[in-house]
């Protein structure tokens, strides 16, 4: 028979914390990407569609090479879980789209997924490993 034990976790917020997480990243997303310091972990470790990189900085250095200045998402669905240390784990995922300075469109409406672990400091949670992928 086959058992294990689930570590006693005070994290009971946990799916209520995540959902506010993603309101408010989504929103902020939608408007600039200007402020995403304000979600990330300074040493976040990031996977962008493939290319692993270290710190906000470089997501943020990312997205300007790219052009992309803001994200507009639809039919979003989300996966949240607790993990140990009040830590949070998200998978997100449904449709983006992104555009330019110019609020042009930068192409069609793709499939996307999007993994956050997020990490409780001084009240509030932060993003310390990111993984983003489109769907090809």
């Amino acid at each position: 028979m086959f058992s294990f034990n689930i570590q006693k976790n005070d994290n009971t917020n946990f799916r209520t914390d995540g959902q506010s997480f993603l309101k408010t990243f989504y929103a902020q997303m939608n408007s600039s990407l200007h402020n995403i310091n304000n979600f990330f972990n300074h040493n976040v470790i990031c996977t962008f569609d493939g290319e692993e990189f270290v710190g906000v900085n470089n997501l943020q250095n990312k997205f300007n090479k790219m052009n992309i200045v803001r994200f507009d998402y639809q039919n979003v669905n989300n996966i949240i879980q607790p993990l140990t240390n009040n830590e949070i784990l998200i998978h997100s995922f449904g449709q983006i789209k992104a555009y330019n300075i110019w609020n042009s469109s930068l192409g069609n409406w793709l499939v996307y997924n999007e993994i956050f672990v997020l990490e409780k400091t001084n009240e509030k949670h932060l993003v310390k490993n990111y993984m983003f992928s489109i769907q090809k």
